[in-house]
């Protein structure tokens, strides 16, 4: 995968959290997708990480991301792999939270 194929790919998963879209979620994911949120928790496979993002939505809490903005991408050619950092906004269990 080189940087263009990595960026789009990145900004389609920001995409479909920030439009809920679990169609678009789930089409950009690999079979043995593991997903590390920030925090510590750990999503392994997609009917795991396709629960986890369903009842961020729907469940109890009742999310919604208002803004996740990239303000820098990383891409490292020899390893082909990407790092972002961002700045995401988010209304959770009827609180405002950012990081």
């Amino acid at each position: 995968m080189d940087r263009g194929a990595a960026e789009t790919l990145i900004r389609r998963y920001f995409q479909s959290w920030l439009e809920q879209d679990m169609a678009l979620f789930l089409s950009i994911l690999s079979p043995d997708i593991q997903v590390v949120e920030c925090y510590g928790p750990v999503y392994c496979g997609t009917a795991e990480v396709k629960y986890w993002f369903d009842d961020w939505h729907s469940g109890s809490g009742k999310g919604k991301v208002t803004r996740w903005d990239i303000l820098t991408l990383l891409y490292d050619e020899q390893q082909r792999t990407a790092a972002v950092e961002w700045d995401f906004e988010c209304i959770y269990e009827g609180g405002l939270g950012s990081f």
